[in-house]
C-alpha cells in the first residue's frame, strides 16, 4: 500500500514538473522576444527579410503552437533569397532580442539583356534589376540571349562564368580601362572594347587562364592604342594587329 502511495505521489510530481515546463515553455515572458533586430542587410527590405525567416521557423506544427515571439522557435536560417549569402540567428535572452545578421550576395557585375539588366554575383546568379548605365565603374555585360532572365537564376553555366570572370578580374588588374563587353550567346564569344580603341576577343568555350597571362607582356611591347585587337579566341594562341 505504501509503495503505492509512493508510485502515485511520484508520479504526480513529475506530471506537475511536466506542466511547469509546459507552462513555461507557452507562457512564461522570459521565453518571447521584446525585438528582433535585422543587421547587415543593405539591399533587401528588412520586413521582408523578417516575413520570409517567419515562415520558414513556423512550418511545423509545435512552432505553430508556441507562437512567433518564442524564442526556441527562432533557428531556421534556411530561404530562398537570391539576395542573401549567410544568415546568422542570435537570441539573446537576458535582454529577450533576437539578432538576425545578414551577409548578402556581393554585385559583380551587371548583366544587360535586351530590355532588361540585373546585378550579377560573382558565380553568375542574377541578383536583381539594375539600371541599364554606362561607364566604369562596374562592368556591364550586353548579352544577346533570348531569356525571360529572374533573380536566383545563373546567366550562364558554370565553368563559362568562371572563365568570363578570369577574363574580367585580369583586365582589370593590369588597370586596362573597358569601354565595352559584349556576349554573343550562340559563339560563346565575348568582344571588350578598350578606351584605348583596340578590341580583346575571347572564347568561353575553353579555360583562357594560359593565353590571357601574356596580355601584359603584349601591352608592355605594343600600346593598346596602336593594337587594332587582340585575339584569344584560339586555345593556346594569341594574335593580335
Amino acid at each position: 500500500m505504501k509503495a503505492r502511495i509512493s508510485l502515485y505521489l511520484i508520479s504526480g510530481a513529475i506530471i506537475l514538473i511536466f506542466i511547469f515546463i509546459l507552462s513555461a515553455v507557452f507562457y512564461l515572458p522570459w521565453l518571447h522576444f521584446k525585438k528582433v533586430n535585422v543587421l547587415g542587410n543593405l539591399h533587401i527590405q528588412e520586413s521582408e527579410l523578417f516575413q520570409k525567416l517567419l515562415i520558414a521557423n513556423l512550418d511545423n506544427q509545435f512552432a505553430k503552437y508556441l507562437g512567433y515571439t518564442n524564442m526556441l522557435i527562432w533557428n531556421n536560417t534556411n530561404i530562398k533569397e537570391p539576395l542573401v549569402k549567410k544568415i546568422t540567428i542570435q537570441r539573446n535572452w537576458l535582454d529577450r532580442t533576437i539578432d538576425i545578421k545578414v551577409e548578402e550576395r556581393e554585385r559583380y557585375a551587371a548583366w544587360c539583356l535586351e530590355r532588361s539588366c540585373f546585378w550579377i554575383t560573382e558565380d553568375g546568379y542574377a541578383l536583381e534589376k539594375s539600371p541599364k548605365s554606362e561607364g566604369q565603374l562596374v562592368n556591364i555585360i550586353n548579352s544577346n540571349q533570348e531569356i525571360n532572365l529572374k533573380p536566383g537564376e545563373k546567366v550562364l553555366p558554370i565553368e563559362e562564368i568562371a572563365y568570363l570572370k578570369i577574363i574580367l578580374d585580369k583586365i582589370s588588374s593590369l588597370n586596362i580601362s573597358m569601354l565595352n563587353i559584349d556576349y554573343d550567346d550562340k559563339t560563346l564569344e565575348l568582344t571588350i572594347k578598350t578606351n584605348a580603341g583596340s578590341k580583346l576577343l575571347f572564347s568561353l568555350y575553353f579555360n583562357p587562364l594560359l593565353t590571357i597571362s601574356t596580355l601584359g607582356e603584349i601591352i608592355l611591347k605594343q600600346k593598346l592604342s596602336l593594337l587594332e585587337y587582340i585575339d584569344f579566341r584560339t586555345e593556346n594562341k594569341v594574335y593580335y594587329k
